[in-house]
């Protein structure tokens, strides 16, 4: 995920097996501006949901490989992450 140039979409996507970005969505959004901000993505077995502040911005979205890394960056912008988190969902007894 990330905000676009301007601030004014927020986008989603992957990055396919020669390594190039794929985008699968969008949202308007306003600028982030210096309010912190919640980006969360809720991930299924087959599918993901991505969520700014507690909304949903969309859902439904084709996971395109079930593992990988997960991470952090910025670039052509001011950014501070306070926290990042990588939470998994119980799987029972």
């Amino acid at each position: 995920m990330r905000y676009s140039d301007d601030g004014t979409t927020l986008t989603w996507g992957y990055f396919n097996e020669q390594g190039d970005y794929e985008g699968q969505g969008s949202a308007p959004t306003t600028p982030p501006g210096t309010e912190l901000h919640t980006l969360r993505v809720e991930v299924g077995s087959s599918t993901y949901a991505v969520l700014l502040d507690g909304k949903r911005v969309a859902q439904d979205v084709p996971l395109q490989t079930k593992s990988g890394r997960v991470g952090m960056q910025s670039s052509a912008g001011t950014v501070a992450f306070e926290a990042f988190e990588v939470d998994s969902a119980a799987t029972g007894p």
